[in-house]
């Protein structure tokens, strides 16, 4: 069981090589949680396990069921000190401009 309780990321969700380049959701898994914002409290408990799936349909342009595709999309990824492209959610909270077909990075602190 993978329990979030507190929010934040949670770990284990893809396993932790790639096939065929790309992320494969890990097997096995069973998640609950709990989220309150004010009077209302959503808790999350499936009482599923998750099954092993390649996640390569997200990477590619076609739009379908559940995803939807944006193509040349820019803004969200800074170029850091060693010369590698990232997003860092503990530094910047991302917001998609459709208009622009960009994100807006905003200060996370």
């Amino acid at each position: 069981m993978v329990a979030n309780v507190n929010g934040g990321a949670f770990t284990g969700i893809v396993e932790n090589t790639l096939e065929n380049g790309y992320p494969v959701v890990a097997s096995g898994n069973y998640y609950t949680g709990t989220a309150s914002t004010g009077d209302n409290t959503l808790s999350t408990d499936t009482s599923e396990t998750t099954n092993r799936q390649s996640l390569d349909y997200l990477f590619n342009a076609d739009s379908g069921a559940y995803k939807e595709s944006h193509l040349n999309v820019g803004g969200l990824f800074q170029l850091n000190d060693n010369g590698y492209y990232e997003y860092d959610s503990q530094k910047n909270f991302a917001s998609y401009d459709e208009n622009s077909n960009s994100f807006v990075l905003y200060n996370a602190s």
